[in-house]
């Protein structure tokens, strides 16, 4: 079998992201949010993630080992140093 036999695999697809501002491209359909923080070059440990969702509401905090589907529309992310309640 020849490369141009093989069958086409929706994983070689680009998916489109943006985290902090900045567009990525990501090769499968689901990222983690452990994933979307190296992106961003953050502490990993220090920093959490958020799905900005549009409109009215809360953005949608996604935890280290959470997968988000990229298919459809683009996504976007920020993060921010996470909160401690800690005394």
């Amino acid at each position: 079998m020849t490369e141009h036999d093989k069958p086409h695999h929706p994983d070689h697809e680009k998916y489109r992201l943006v985290v902090d501002k900045r567009e990525h491209k990501w090769p499968v359909e689901h990222i983690t949010g452990f994933e979307i923080k190296e992106l961003a070059k953050v502490d990993t440990k220090t920093f959490s993630v958020w799905e900005v969702i549009p409109g009215p509401g809360d953005d949608i905090e996604i935890a280290d080992g959470e997968e988000v589907d990229l298919k459809g529309h683009e996504k976007r992310f920020i993060t921010g140093k996470k909160h401690s309640t800690e005394g």
